[in-house]
């Protein structure tokens, strides 16, 4: 999905607040292999198997799993397409800005 400029700043302030207390998975891997509910952010980028994993983890899990075109300019780390939110206020803020931005 593409985001507004507006949108695009609010979800990396958000994703900054949960790095600062820690509730941020990077990487395919450590969501994969993560046990703690969290909402997905994933790159449209991600190889087609990477993001089929991901998709039926979360589901499995009952987790929500949202796709960004841009994600570079939501993660703050270079080369990362997945990260977990695990800090469930930020996740539902972050939720409510894309679920609006789809309108």
């Amino acid at each position: 999905m593409k985001l507004s400029p507006e949108c695009t700043a609010k979800i990396s302030s958000y994703i900054g607040f949960a790095l600062k207390a820690g509730k941020v998975v990077f990487g395919t891997d450590n969501v994969l292999t993560s046990n703690k509910r969290m909402l997905v952010i994933m790159s449209d980028e991600l190889s087609g198997n990477a993001a089929a994993k991901i998709s039926a983890h979360a589901t499995a899990k009952g987790w929500r799993v949202i796709e960004i075109s841009d994600i570079g300019s939501v993660i703050p780390r270079e080369g990362v397409k997945v990260i977990g939110i695990r800090e469930k206020n930020l996740a539902e803020a972050i939720l409510k800005l894309t679920d609006g931005n789809n309108e």
